[in-house]
């Protein structure tokens, strides 16, 4: 890092725009940190190499210090979903092996009963943030005398910078228990430097403003590690509020935002951000889950920007196609491959390569793909192919020009007879409704079809629920598409739609309760 950027203001806390940490400032408490938990004299023994220590609290301006401390004791982080109940948090603890567990007063509780189960003493619960402790040890004691310990810096290996596991996300788990993915150094430098190859890098930063979760690969890669590669300022939010986020935007002039498509939603329709001054914004980039092509012609309009959408899965470090900043707008696409990566679409029965514009799923390789999940080497074997593809489970497009447009999950597609119906396109339909705010498709059983397509709906403010108004947007959806992807499951209002934290749409949990129901009619 360059001696001037060191002085310049890292991060500021958005919920008190009083408090904030200069780039010298986070070093020094994650040299402090490091030092702490390397200190033999610790109740844990001191934190050696090849350790994972987890993570789970909201975000915080204090998260940059605490995860860039424990990269430097040598050990590997394991950031936790805050909103995880204590038997999730358990399976975590527990499938990644961590020696410690950091929290936070808002949801510690839960973690001590997650520890206990765990295996994991008491003394080895650290916390951070204002609030009751608990009597436990607290990251801000930590970080001051570890200030006083002189350890030289951990060293490094090229093959430990190759190999070491240094960080463990958990995938979304759609398809089961959520999985820990195995980087390594090597993986987040490499994932750093693709992202960079492909934008534009001639004007200054402008501030970053961080709306999405920091133990989200997505929040880590855009606030942790480019906007430091940058030279970024980020405020950071400790959960979505639009106005907060509205008026942080507008004073800090950002000419660029980085969101997930719930987010997207609501600023592409909310009424409250015509208060607010937004006309420094250029670009929107977003990703984490599909963003469907009637949302994103809403956020042109409004804004008058260009929606730039990204792929990428944990798996994948974090990106593995984004727009290039010098390739010409294709409406819904995700961009081109990154730099160093190997691309195939495949049909997913065969295994064989389908040619430009054929669906198939999405497997590929290069340098910032994982090692595989951490203590699981059934789930490592059937991910990924003898040399090295990782076999997304998403179906795309790709034409003659390298543009991928995902069309959808691979086991979320709906088999109505002999057809197969992409929830997400019928979603975006939906969503271009005027009286909805938020859709989901999933399959209902049907006795004659195996499946049937099925809306979940909700609605905008004002409009009632009536058999009026649902008849309306069936027939909407039913005069747009073919046959078979009717809406045949019928459609249901609800208050919300279930997401995970990056915005994807549970559908399992939909489908699941739609087979409770089946079962139940016999």
């Amino acid at each position: 890092m360059p001696q001037e950027q060191l002085s310049q203001i890292a991060y500021i806390d958005g919920a008190d725009e009083k408090r904030s940490l200069t780039y010298g400032q986070v070093r020094a408490d994650a040299e402090g940190l490091s030092n702490a938990l390397r200190n033999p004299a610790s109740p844990w023994g001191g934190i050696k190499k090849g350790d994972i220590i987890t993570l789970y609290g909201p975000n915080s301006m204090e998260l940059p210090a605490i995860i860039f401390g424990v990269y430097r004791s040598g050990a590997g982080i394991s950031p936790s979903n805050p909103n995880y109940v204590a038997r999730e948090l358990e399976h975590q603890l527990k499938t990644s092996g961590s020696r410690l567990l950091i929290t936070h007063p808002s949801v510690v509780s839960t973690a001590l009963e997650a520890a206990k189960h765990a295996g994991i003493p008491r003394s080895h619960v650290l916390v951070f943030g204002e609030g009751a402790t608990e009597g436990l040890q607290t990251i801000s004691g930590l970080i001051e005398a570890g200030k006083k310990l002189k350890f030289g810096e951990v060293q490094w290996t090229a093959d430990e910078v190759k190999n070491q596991t240094v960080l463990v996300p958990y995938s979304s788990g759609t398809t089961g228990l959520p999985k820990g993915v195995m980087l390594t150094h090597y993986n987040l430098v490499s994932n750093v430097s693709q992202w960079m190859a492909i934008q534009d890098n001639s004007k200054p930063p402008s501030t970053r403003v961080c709306l999405i979760p920091l133990f989200h690969m997505n929040g880590i890669m855009q606030f942790l590690c480019v906007a430091p590669k940058v030279g970024a300022t980020t405020v950071v939010f400790p959960r979505f509020d639009l106005p907060l986020a509205l008026a942080a935007w507008s004073k800090y002039k950002v000419d660029s935002i980085g969101i997930v498509p719930p987010i997207a939603n609501v600023i592409a329709k909310h009424p409250v951000v015509d208060k607010f001054d937004m006309s420094n914004l250029k670009t929107i980039g977003c990703g984490a889950a599909p963003l469907g092509g009637e949302v994103e012609d809403m956020l042109t309009k409004r804004f008058n920007v260009i929606v730039q959408q990204g792929y990428g899965c944990t798996e994948g470090t974090c990106a593995a196609t984004l727009y290039r900043h010098d390739t010409p707008y294709h409406r819904g696409s995700v961009g081109t491959p990154l730099p160093n990566m190997e691309v195939k679409v495949v049909d997913p029965d065969t295994g064989k390569v389908v040619g430009f514009n054929k669906e198939g799923e999405l497997w590929f390789k290069g340098p910032n793909i994982c090692k595989g999940y951490i203590n699981n080497p059934e789930a490592t074997k059937s991910s990924f192919t003898p040399d090295g593809f990782y076999k997304t489970g998403d179906i795309v497009t790709i034409n003659e020009d390298r543009i991928v447009w995902v069309k959808d999950r691979l086991k979320e597609l709906i088999k109505y007879n002999a057809f197969q119906v992409a929830p997400a396109e019928l979603e975006d339909i939906l969503n271009s409704h005027p009286h909805v705010e938020d859709a989901a498709v999933t399959a209902a059983p049907s006795e004659e079809h195996g499946e049937v397509p099925k809306a979940y709906v909700v609605l905008k403010p004002g409009v009632e629920k009536t058999s009026k108004v649902a008849k309306e947007i069936k027939e909407f959806l039913d005069k747009s598409v073919a046959p078979h992807k009717r809406l045949r499951g019928g459609l249901e209002f609800r208050e919300v739609i279930p997401k995970n934290p990056s915005g994807k749409i549970l559908r399992r949990v939909l489908r699941d309760e739609e087979r409770e129901r089946a079962k139940a009619k016999l």
